[in-house]
């Protein structure tokens, strides 16, 4: 199985909500996964927020979201913690989008 596959399956039930296809975790959780991520030398290619409502309503934010496909594989990491960090209290939550390892 492939580490990114391995990953995401490890994180599944960690979910804040799961839509579609898109996991979308808490702060605390997303910054756990990527630093599975770093461990296993996988890069994070962005993180994609997200206003998660009662009721089920999930509603994305462009504003809060962040591309990292053409940042240098060592650097994603530390800066998709601070992307995070940086949104605290704001009621945000995250997909993030992991390198495929094949």
């Amino acid at each position: 199985m492939a580490k990114d596959t391995e990953i995401k399956r490890e994180f599944m039930d960690k979910t804040a909500r799961k839509l579609g296809g898109l996991l979308i975790f808490s702060p605390g959780v997303a910054i756990d996964l990527i630093e599975r991520c770093r461990m296993e030398k996988l890069k994070v290619l962005g993180l994609d927020g997200f206003f998660l409502h009662e009721g089920g309503g999930v509603q994305p934010s462009m504003e809060h979201s962040l591309d990292l496909s053409n940042v240098e594989s060592s650097r994603t990491h530390d800066l998709a913690f601070e992307f995070i960090r940086a949104r605290e209290g704001k009621g945000l939550h995250f997909e993030v989008v992991v390198a495929s390892d094949t």
